[in-house]
């Protein structure tokens, strides 16, 4: 199974969110209850890791309907991205590992500093 493309944008130093509602083949949302889900955003595929989200570090959220998926990168992490990175997402219930998404993230950069 390929992951869906999905390439998005984010303001450095904000915080950002995403609500994705993911189906299976046959059109049904999901039931990602139990299950656990992973996402690293690096500069290259084999690059610097400039943060990862998890269902164990709250910055995945999975349910049982609609949206299903709920990510969120703190202002910090996006910060981080400099032009642009790779991610992808995968969730898991223990036994299959499924790739949901993957893509580029392109940044804009902040004129406001600290």
């Amino acid at each position: 199974m390929l992951p869906g493309l999905y390439d998005f944008e984010v303001y450095q130093g904000a915080s950002w969110s995403l609500e994705v509602t993911y189906r299976d083949a046959g059109g049904k949302v999901a039931d990602f209850t139990g299950w656990a889900a992973q996402m690293q955003v690096r500069n290259a595929l084999d690059g610097t890791l400039f943060h990862e989200l998890s269902t164990d570090n709250g910055g995945i959220v999975l349910a049982a309907t609609e949206p299903n998926i709920r990510l969120r990168m703190p202002g910090g992490a996006t910060a981080a991205i400099v032009n642009r990175a790779r991610y992808d997402l995968f969730v898991e219930d223990g036994v299959n590992r499924l790739p949901v998404m993957a893509g580029r993230i392109t940044s804009s950069e902040a004129a406001t500093h600290d």
